[in-house]
This record gives structure tokens, C-alpha cells and sequence, in this order.
């Protein structure tokens, strides 16, 4: 059973249109011995490290879902070869981690147009990786858990967040 700890949504909008149209999403799945990130359309995952989770699902994004050519020229080059393309990578051995920094470097400079990143409070590294967001220049929304109930056997086990909610 997946466990899913955050997501990224790659949208088509731009600041100029605040209505949603979802591209594509990308789900962290940490229920594993190792994190994963999963690319549901395309059933493509990529196994990722675990100081630069944000980054890692952001160089997915921008090399199988807006297909930019430089990076994915840059990433082909890189690649060790496993025969399966970019489709199931394991980002801990398909590059070197010099390899990896000058793909995130790159992907900096990728033009994106609006993401909404949402992490699941204290369930993802992701939480303390969100400061990352701040080298790359694009839209982004990141919406952290402001409620959270969770019952087991008819019990609540814990209530958070209801004190500081609160609608817009």
C-alpha cells in the first residue's frame, strides 16, 4: 500500500490566471524501504535521494512531463545506462552526485509555468526541503496540512491544527 507524503502538481496556468488546470502529478510514495517518486499518466517512477527530494521530483517534472530539451539532452548524457531510459531510474545510481548537482543547476534555468507543491505535515523530508523553491524562478503555491483528524477503531487518536484554522 503506497503511502503518499507530498505532491507536485505541474499546471498550464500562469499568475495571471488563478484558475487551476492540472498538467500532470507527480506522488511521493515513502512507504518503502526507499522514497519514490511517481509519475501516475505515465507509470514511471524514480527511486530519489533523500537530501534532495523537492529537486528530484522538480528534475522528473522537467524532463518527462514538460519534456525540456536541454535538460533531457543534459540528463541522456549523464545517464548510466540501464536500457530503460528514463522511465525507472534509481537517482542514487543512474548519475554521480556531480552529475546530479549540474542537472539541478540546469533545471533552475528550465521555464516553468506554475506548480502547486503540497506536503503532508511531519510525514516527508519535503517539509524541510521547501526552502530549495527559492533558486528557481516560477510560479509556485506550497500548501502544508493546517488539519489533520486521525481516527483508528472508532478512536480519535489525535486532533492538530484546529486552533490556528481558519477560512480565507
Amino acid at each position: 500500500m503506497m503511502n503518499i507524503t507530498a505532491q507536485i502538481t505541474v499546471e498550464h496556468g500562469s499568475r495571471y490566471n488563478p484558475v487551476t488546470v492540472p498538467f500532470e502529478t507527480l506522488l511521493l510514495d515513502e512507504s518503502g524501504p526507499v522514497p519514490v517518486w511517481i509519475l501516475k499518466e505515465q507509470n514511471v517512477r524514480w527511486t530519489v535521494t533523500s537530501d534532495n527530494k523537492i529537486e528530484d521530483g522538480l528534475l522528473m517534472a522537467a524532463i518527462l512531463v514538460l519534456k525540456d530539451p536541454e535538460l533531457e539532452e543534459l540528463a541522456s548524457i549523464y545517464v548510466k545506462d540501464t536500457g530503460l531510459g528514463f522511465d525507472n531510474l534509481d537517482l542514487n545510481v543512474s548519475f554521480s552526485e556531480e552529475h546530479l548537482e549540474l542537472l539541478y543547476e540546469q533545471n533552475r534555468a528550465v521555464c516553468w509555468k506554475r506548480l502547486i507543491i503540497t506536503v503532508l505535515d511531519g510525514c516527508s523530508d519535503v517539509y524541510f526541503q521547501i526552502q530549495a523553491l527559492e533558486d528557481y524562478s516560477m510560479d509556485v503555491e506550497v500548501c502544508i496540512t493546517t488539519y489533520r483528524r486521525s481516527i483508528q477503531d472508532g478512536e480519535k487518536l489525535e486532533i492538530s491544527g484546529h486552533e490556528d484554522f481558519y477560512y480565507c
